[in-house]
């Protein structure tokens, strides 16, 4: 369980004042929505959370480059001990010059369907859907 989170990264209130909570899949989904936009090394407390993404700002998406991004994002779920291994899929959605848009889809062990958008342009956003 933890403390529900807006897009900006701000906390939820309830009506009575008190913080709102996530658990379950929406938690998954907060937390691979944040370490996605997370780059390595930027928490004190874990230096191995986040996946540098932002390595893929304003670089032009060759056919190395793409490979090298799917494969940090595959390597990071890989490490994620509720990602089902087997049901990982990646797609570039969109590839412009400076601008990359993804599509991130895999199952939990316990069969719950995770999809994620991913856009790499001057920023990292991840937009679960």
């Amino acid at each position: 369980m933890d403390i529900l989170l807006d897009d900006s990264g701000n906390f939820v209130t309830a009506a009575n004042g008190d913080f709102e909570l996530v658990s379950g899949v929406d938690e998954l989904k907060q937390e691979l929505k944040h370490e996605f936009e997370t780059n390595k090394g930027d928490l004190f407390y874990d230096k191995e959370y986040g996946f540098s993404l932002t390595d893929f700002i304003n670089s032009p998406l060759d056919n190395l480059m793409e490979l090298e991004l799917k494969e940090r994002i595959r390597t990071g779920l890989i490490n994620k001990e509720y990602v089902n291994k087997n049901t990982i899929e990646i797609d570039i959605i969109e590839k412009q010059l400076n601008k990359s848009v993804l599509q991130v889809k895999f199952e939990t062990n316990n069969r719950e369907a995770i999809q994620l958008g991913i856009s790499i342009d001057d920023t990292v956003k991840v937009v679960v859907i």
